[in-house]
């Protein structure tokens, strides 16, 4: 039986330099002195922030060192495989439960703001993407934890270093409350019979149920 390919990037040597390096992310570091304590040091340390942060594919950094709303999405996302197991789907398949709806959340926020600095995505540009959600027909309960999912992203990649945080991205997000918006400018939850029907109040949670979500035949983010 053949032995399980590993993911985590290889220690090379440089045999023109004799240095050691490892391609993470897309780029070539180089961490010493092949064969040297320091230069293995140096790896353990580099993979281990690495898998800390997710294994992103891409480096979090643009042309202008800033890390854009698209390498973010890519790099959560590829935590939440990890965090949401049993809510994985083929490719090509929409995820499910928690999953699901973090899935919903982030093609809208990145479908708007993708190529956007994630440093200066603001209260403005968070109320941009929840009125898009308001205009697609959703209801009221369903956009305050879209998001609320949203202000999770930006406060999880804070917590891995991913967003300087001097910029207080996730702090200035927590300023925009869908509580604040008109209600007529929500989609109630369709009334139905029995436990399907429940009022929902501007800060309240509804049936989901009652909240049909739109969704695309081929679930794909980016």
């Amino acid at each position: 039986m053949p032995r399980p390919r590993s993911d985590k990037p290889k220690l090379c040597l440089h045999k023109p330099s004799g240095r050691a390096f490892v391609t993470l992310m897309g780029k070539c570091v180089y961490l010493g002195r092949h064969g040297t304590r320091e230069a293995q040091d140096a790896y353990d340390r580099l993979i281990g922030e690495w898998i800390a942060q997710g294994r992103p594919r891409v480096t979090m950094a643009g042309d202008d060192g800033k890390s854009t709303v698209t390498q973010i999405i890519l790099a959560f996302w590829a935590a939440a495989q990890e965090m949401y197991p049993a809510c994985r789907r083929p490719e090509g398949k929409h995820p499910a439960s928690e999953l699901g709806s973090y899935f919903d959340a982030l093609k809208v926020l990145r479908r708007l703001y993708g190529t956007s600095s994630a440093e200066d995505f603001g209260p403005l540009k968070l109320e941009v993407v929840r009125n898009e959600m308001v205009r697609s027909g959703l209801c009221r309960d369903y956009v305050n934890d879209q998001i609320g999912r949203i202000r999770r992203v930006f406060k999880w990649a804070e917590s891995k270093e991913l967003l300087d945080k001097r910029a207080n991205v996730h702090h200035r997000l927590s300023r925009v409350a869908a509580q604040g918006m008109p209600a007529r400018a929500f989609r109630e939850g369709t009334p139905g019979a029995g436990r399907h029907r429940r009022s929902v109040g501007l800060g309240g949670r509804a049936d989901h149920r009652a909240c049909p979500r739109r969704r695309a035949r081929r679930a794909v983010i980016w």
